[in-house]
């Protein structure tokens, strides 16, 4: 019995099928690199408009018009503002206590400041006028009065200001030193507490602003009778009348803190200056 065997392909002889398979990988590769070809050409086109714009920035906030030819920059503490050609605004600042106007002058893209349109006030007081046409200070705010001080070389104290003068001197000489210096007087003591402050700044005995030299009672050298008010007496005092020497009419305080009444005209003492804060 004859017997067939199967018809074998010679290795290495192509077959239709390989040339087919051929034929699309060359295609494949032809519009590939002709994509690639594209994207270089495109490249090359842009790469100029590439190269003008690096290195790349975030442009700046602005109001108004886009920047061009003919339009203002603004450079401000609280951003840049670009304007079109005549254009007018105002720019408040971050604490509403300045504001300042400018104006776009068309020809020379210039923003001029405009003093008509700007103000100056104190903090939180600055009122737009018309949204963007000029500033003013409101008129309900005002500057805050600057906290009163005493002068050098007082003491401050419940409004008031008291000095020590370590310098003997007879009542009437006190008293007129005190004038000259802030307009002061010889220190009345109304009160335990200004008791406290004086005898604490003099720590011993002084002149205190009391005296009857033209009245029958002590008065203070604001007008007010001594009597009526507080009063640290000594025992026994006040005790004009007992005493010795003439012109009892004025009045001292111990270390203690004790009144009594003294010769105004035959002794000298330190002092104690008052002057009340406006």
């Amino acid at each position: 019995m004859l017997v067939h065997e199967r018809h074998r392909i010679p290795r290495g002889v192509k077959t239709p099928t390989h040339h087919i398979q051929f034929v699309q990988a060359c295609y494949i590769h032809y519009f590939t690199m002709a994509a690639l070809v594209m994207k270089i050409m495109t490249m090359m086109v842009l790469l100029p408009n590439i190269l003008a714009n690096w290195p790349f920035t975030t442009p700046p906030p602005y109001t108004g018009a886009p920047p061009g030819s003919s339009s203002c920059v603004v450079a401000h503490t609280t951003g840049t503002f670009y304007m079109s050609p005549g254009q007018a605004k105002v720019i408040v600042d971050s604490t509403n206590s300045t504001c300042e106007g400018y104006l776009c002058d068309g020809n020379t893209g210039t923003a001029t400041q405009e003093l008509s349109m700007s103000a100056t006030c104190t903090q939180g007081c600055v009122d737009v006028v018309g949204s963007t046409n000029y500033c003013k200070c409101r008129a309900d705010c005002t500057d805050p009065e600057p906290a009163a001080t005493c002068a050098t070389g007082w003491t401050e104290s419940n409004s008031a200001c008291y000095k020590f003068v370590d310098v003997k001197k007879k009542f009437a000489d006190a008293e007129a030193v005190c004038a000259q210096d802030m307009n002061s007087t010889l220190t009345p003591i109304q009160s335990r507490d200004e008791r406290q402050i004086v005898k604490t700044l003099a720590g011993k005995t002084i002149w205190i602003g009391g005296d009857k030299r033209d009245t029958t009672d002590f008065q203070w050298s604001d007008g007010t009778p001594v009597a009526d008010g507080y009063t640290s007496w000594k025992s026994g005092e006040p005790d004009g009348a007992a005493g010795t020497l003439p012109d009892i009419n004025c009045m001292t305080m111990s270390k203690g803190g004790k009144w009594m009444d003294y010769t105004c005209s035959k002794r000298k003492k330190p002092y104690v200056c008052k002057y009340l804060l406006a």
